[in-house]
């Protein structure tokens, strides 16, 4: 049952009293300047620097205070006490933590929600009144009346009758058990949707190096459909915004992997870059490979891994047959990105691949005396399967050979010759 049907009664004014932070000190114009000005150092400096900050001000506060007057050593230390705590409470770094998507709702939050226009209302009032007598806050500044919004509500549900209250648990419970009502979902849609898309793109990338692009719609309380993109990329990794670049085709035909892989390999480089199409597949990196004159990859050393790949060898080599095949693939296709048709290639090795460029270790006989090649996804190849192609295909290159080609592509479904 809804609480709308009687407003709490809003006559008597609320106290404007207000409590201020540590020792109830009060800043002046110029105390609240001096402390601004060094509040973003005080914020970046290791804990030898603030206290130096600290005494900085304090020494500059005196002479503001006092003009050049001695100090009682216990007003001195008030002082600085009350500056410390200034810092302590404005100066901090603040991470953004992640907003929590599930909220309960409980009485006092159905109470905000059906009479914000009235909290709104009687904040603002208190609001105005601090600022008129000329009050100040321990930061400094003019108060705003999201100070006054807490004090206000619980004035007001102080005022309600013990049906009311029943009331808004019940509502709280009703909508914790069902969801809340359509139009109340629309309002909380447009005031939270992007600050809450924002902190969950933060988030995946702060904590994984993740990218994301998101499409997002919901009904807005007026009836039509909001349907938006949220793109941060460029803020949170200084990177590009995808609709930036893609944005033609985006419209035209809708996102696509392929066009968000080719959006993220100029901000990864190929060598960090995710190159497997679709999925979930971080460890499929593709792998920088030296051309020769004709255009072709050339194989490094398979015995002779980088530095940095030294912690597992075994996903270095899986990466580098990976971009080998992918990129000979690539030159008879005549396409500068692309991935080689793995399934296809293992149901018709022999239409693509002449059995000169395949190792002897991937022929099974089969009962019937017919030569059956394996080529399967190398994600799924035998440690063995790869390093023996490897050492194959390099032994071949170092004497001077063509180490492996392609003679046929697919385009569509049809297999063409490779030129």
């Amino acid at each position: 049952m809804s609480t709308r049907s009687k407003s709490p009664e809003t006559s008597k004014p609320i106290s404007s009293q207000t409590k201020h932070h540590g020792s109830r000190r009060c800043w002046t114009k110029e105390e609240t300047a001096l402390l601004e000005k060094h509040r973003e150092e005080y914020k970046e400096a290791g804990d030898t620097a603030r206290g130096n900050i600290v005494s900085e001000v304090l020494q500059e506060m005196l002479d503001i205070v006092h003009n050049g007057k001695l100090f009682k050593k216990e007003e001195r230390t008030a002082l600085k006490k009350d500056i410390k705590a200034w810092f302590g409470r404005f100066g901090r770094k603040r991470s953004q933590k992640m907003l929590r998507m599930g909220k309960q709702w409980h009485s006092r939050r159905v109470f905000q929600h059906e009479y914000k226009e009235a909290i709104d209302t009687e904040a603002n009032r208190l609001c105005a009144e601090e600022i008129k007598a000329g009050e100040r806050r321990l930061r400094g500044g003019d108060p705003t009346h999201f100070d006054f919004r807490e004090r206000v509500v619980t004035q007001m549900m102080g005022k309600l009758t013990k049906k009311q209250l029943e009331e808004l648990q019940s509502t709280a419970e009703e909508y914790n058990k069902k969801g809340v009502d359509p139009k109340l979902t629309s309002k909380l849609a447009v005031k939270n949707c992007t600050a809450r898309m924002h902190a969950f793109s933060k988030e995946l990338y702060d904590t994984m190096g993740v990218q994301v692009f998101i499409l997002s719609c919901y009904l807005k309380p007026d009836g039509d459909l909001d349907v938006s993109t949220y793109d941060f990329n460029q803020e949170l990794g200084n990177g590009k915004d995808y609709l930036d670049i893609h944005g033609r085709s985006f419209h035209e035909e809708g996102i696509s992997v392929s066009s968000w892989r080719a959006h993220n390999e100029e901000y990864y480089g190929s060598e960090d870059l995710t190159g497997a199409e679709g999925g979930h597949q971080g460890s499929r990196a593709a792998i920088h490979l030296e051309k020769n004159r004709y255009g072709e990859p050339i194989l490094p050393d398979p015995t002779k891994p980088p530095v940095k790949a030294a912690r597992d060898v075994r996903i270095w080599r899986l990466n580098v047959l990976r971009s080998f095949v992918n990129q000979h693939y690539n030159l008879a296709a005549g396409q500068n990105k692309g991935s080689a048709p793995w399934t296809a290639l293992g149901a018709k090795l022999l239409e693509f691949i002449d059995q000169e460029y395949i190792p002897d270790g991937w022929r099974t006989v089969t009962s019937e005396g017919d030569n059956l090649y394996k080529f399967l996804d190398p994600s799924k190849f035998p440690m063995e399967m790869v390093n023996e192609a490897l050492e194959f295909w390099y032994e071949r290159q170092e004497k001077g050979k063509v180490a492996f080609q392609f003679k046929c592509f697919l385009e569509g479904k049809r297999v063409r010759d490779a030129p």
